[in-house]
């Protein structure tokens, strides 16, 4: 567990300075328009899915180790997420390119922050 809390940890911090860089450069680009609105709105929707992630992710252990195995519902949840900006960018005047950049955004710090911890890991399974 204290391999997982070591990644929140440095997760929270990439995705904070990502999404940090990622709103200068857009206030640099377009300065505060829908563009950079969009942007944050698409930064906090996946702040908020990565968010439910780490709570079910928490609780596994416990659950498995009481003969639980709950279904994790990641394709429904990735799909009701898409599903919400996609219908947020069609159906108001939100900016599609910048919701797209925020999840990219994002899914970079995650990538970043597993690689970091990708050594730990291995020690661990190999442990």
């Amino acid at each position: 567990m204290r391999e997982f809390e070591s990644f929140v940890r440095t997760f929270i911090i990439v995705e904070l300075l990502s999404f940090s860089a990622g709103l200068l450069v857009s206030l640099a680009l377009k300065g505060f328009t829908g563009f950079t609105f969009s942007f944050v709105l698409g930064y906090l929707t996946m702040a908020f899915d990565y968010y439910l992630l780490v709570r079910f992710s928490k609780r596994l252990p416990q659950q498995v180790l009481a003969g639980y195995f709950p279904k994790p519902g990641f394709f429904w949840r990735y799909l009701s997420v898409l599903l919400i900006l996609v219908g947020l960018s069609l159906f108001t005047r939100l900016d599609f390119f910048a919701i797209i950049s925020a999840v990219a955004l994002s899914q970079l710090g995650l990538f970043i922050s597993v690689l970091v911890h990708r050594k730990e890991w291995r020690k661990w399974k190999e442990a």
